[in-house]
């Protein structure tokens, strides 16, 4: 062999020393096809668990759904039941005490004089026709100054009914306030106590 001489280049063949030879391309291909099939095995493993994870949701929603079925069920019954016991109930406290089915009558009277009370400024009259409490107390009555400034009260309707034992009057009050006068309308409230109708209150008239 020749000794290669001082200073000569090395051949374009022969790689230099020191320097890795570049890598070959059925290597890298091969390369790249593991790394492929790698990524595809986890997509594939990822698609698995996500339908596992779906399934299972849905198994738990189709439990709690026919889980909340059966109490709505349930309830439904307990509420028939109850109906029906109040029912029986009702009508037997008829049959022994027919009563307190009957009621104290039509307010129509007592409506008409707790009018006719407020059109007259009658505090007695107002009282008169007033709840009272088991101890004997009245229902809160108009201030004099306020039943001072009525200046006149029309019965606008008949009671109507609110409670089995309560009816509102519809009354248009007409008030006079240092020279100006305006209507107001207002309900008396009418309640039951020992079996007769009586004044409860004023309110505001619900339009």
């Amino acid at each position: 062999m020749t000794e290669r001489s001082k200073g000569e280049e090395p051949t374009a063949e022969e790689p230099v020393v020191g320097e890795s030879p570049e890598p070959d391309g059925s290597a890298q291909a091969g390369e790249q096809v593991e790394a492929a099939q790698h990524d595809s095995s986890d997509e594939a493993a990822a698609a698995t668990t996500e339908a596992e994870e779906s399934a299972t949701t849905e198994a738990e929603e189709s439990s709690a759904a026919a889980s909340g079925g059966g109490k709505k069920g349930l309830f439904i019954g307990l509420g028939s039941g109850l109906l029906v016991g109040a029912v029986a109930a009702l009508a037997f406290a008829g049959f022994v005490k027919p009563d307190f089915l009957v009621g104290p009558g039509k307010p129509d009277g007592t409506a008409s004089a707790v009018t006719a009370a407020l059109a007259g400024k009658d505090a007695a009259g107002l009282a008169a026709s007033s709840c009272r409490a088991p101890d004997g107390t009245l229902a809160p009555q108009l201030p004099p100054q306020a039943l001072q400034l009525i200046q006149s009260a029309e019965q606008s309707g008949p009671p109507r009914r609110s409670l089995d034992s309560e009816a509102l009057t519809p009354v248009d009050l007409t008030i006079n306030v240092q020279g100006q006068t305006q209507t107001v309308p207002i309900d008396v409230v009418l309640g039951v106590t020992g079996g007769d109708w009586c004044m409860k209150g004023i309110a505001d008239r619900q339009q």
